[in-house]
């Protein structure tokens, strides 16, 4: 089989079945716009928390509470 039949064959595949053809490309097309999304919104959030941390300083120190019972100790060794 050519090339060109091939590549007819296949046209008139699509052309037969047109809501399965649409359907697939529709599915392709929001796979690919998801994966778009997805790597873009993930490389916005690394760009924000490196931006935020880099803010900060390398002299600072942030202190949170736990909340009660959830106290710890600090000694030296923990310092250094």
């Amino acid at each position: 089989m050519s090339l060109y039949q091939s590549f007819r064959l296949a046209f008139q595949s699509i052309l037969s079945s047109k809501v399965r053809a649409l359907l697939t490309m529709l599915g392709i097309i929001i796979g690919v716009a998801s994966v778009i999304v997805i790597i873009g919104l993930g490389n916005g959030m690394q760009t924000y928390m490196t931006e935020s941390f880099e803010s900060m300083g390398t002299n600072l120190i942030t202190v949170s509470v736990m909340g009660r019972g959830t106290a710890r100790n600090v000694s030296d060794d923990d310092m250094y």
